[in-house]
């Protein structure tokens, strides 16, 4: 039956006929209970606009303090980095300078050796410029006292 009831409103206000204006006769009775309901959602429809509220606002917290924290690991980040950089920039100039002892000792090592190869052949070489002096001013015999 409730069907059927349903379909009575919508019959045409006016008889069979002559053309007229259709429409559905006013219901005051079911207004009521509309505005019941409505006025029930109401109260639901403004705390779920609160709840809605409230989130925005927590996830506006959440996400500045997300931001905040962000920023931080930044920071720290960039600090860290720098002080990386500095400790490689550090570390390099300390090999360099230990790879240019190597060297210089290397160096050193290699001037003590022709330095003592010099000293022990320099007698020899002299000898043999000063006769082949004497054979070149005095002559092959001749033999210079001093």
């Amino acid at each position: 039956m409730a069907g059927r009831e349903l379909l009575e409103r919508f019959r045409p206000a006016s008889a069979p006929g002559a053309v007229a204006r259709v429409g559905v006769p006013a219901d005051t009775t079911q207004d009521a209970e509309v505005l019941a309901v409505l006025s029930a959602l109401t109260a639901t429809v403004n705390e779920a606009n609160a709840v809605r509220e409230q989130a925005h606002q927590t996830a506006r917290k959440v996400l500045d303090e997300v931001t905040r924290q962000v920023r931080a690991i930044e920071s720290a980040a960039r600090l860290d980095a720098e002080e990386a950089r500095a400790t490689a920039a550090a570390q390099a100039r300390e090999a360099g300078r230990r790879e240019a002892e190597r060297l210089l000792a290397e160096a050193e090592e290699q001037a003590a050796a022709l330095r003592a190869r010099a000293d022990r052949d320099l007698p020899g070489v002299v000898d043999e410029l000063l006769a082949a002096l004497r054979e070149t001013v005095v002559g092959p015999s001749a033999e210079v006292t001093g």
